[in-house]
């Protein structure tokens, strides 16, 4: 039988496909290179490289590092019932957050489902909403962007903050919910 998915939608998925690929690999290299955190690690080639090229300062102090992070956390499997009918996620759901900016400017935060494998063809998110919360490294949380909750089903939930927003050390979020439950988090370490 042939492939049922357009060309358009396959390139789409590809495309996620990759984002997810691209994160994990960023992860292992910012590791492999002693990087405390994925936030520290600025590819140098691929979509997620950095195009900006550090400028000397006259009084001697380093620019803002550019901030680009990715990453994927699987989430676990739930079953819940909305409107009367049972939903169950299986394994082979991720949850990928990237964040963009420099230094402590954030200019585009992104969250999203991908699936592979067993979770590709069943389980829908209802009644969800995805939220950015900012941490301080204290472990306080100074501000949240609070998604709306979309009271209908979705496959591939996402949610982008495309906007400047100041952050401070410590921790960004993004957090999944349905039915108001908490079902995942991907965080990223923040510094300067």
């Amino acid at each position: 039988m042939a492939c049922t998915l357009s060309m358009h939608k396959g390139v789409y998925y590809n495309m996620r496909l990759q984002r997810i690929l691209v994160a994990l690999a960023t992860g292992i290299a910012a590791a492999a290179a002693g990087f405390g955190s994925a936030a520290n690690a600025v590819p140098t080639s691929g979509p997620l490289a950095s195009t900006q090229e550090p400028s000397p300062s006259s009084e001697g102090t380093s620019p803002p590092r550019p901030l680009t992070a990715c990453g994927t956390e699987p989430v676990a499997t739930f079953s819940y019932t909305w409107q009367g009918l049972t939903f169950n996620i299986p394994t082979g759901v991720f949850f990928t957050h990237c964040i963009y900016g420099s230094g402590l400017i954030g200019t585009d935060d992104y969250a999203s489902i991908d699936r592979v494998g067993p979770g590709y063809y069943s389980g829908q998110f209802c009644n969800w909403r995805i939220d950015f919360k900012y941490y301080d490294i204290n472990g306080k949380n100074y501000q949240t962007s609070a998604g709306t909750t979309q009271n209908s089903c979705n496959w591939l939930p996402d949610r982008r903050r495309r906007q400047s927003f100041q952050m401070k050390s410590g921790t960004a979020c993004a957090i999944l919910y349905v039915l108001n439950k908490e079902r995942v988090r991907q965080c990223h370490n923040i510094t300067p």
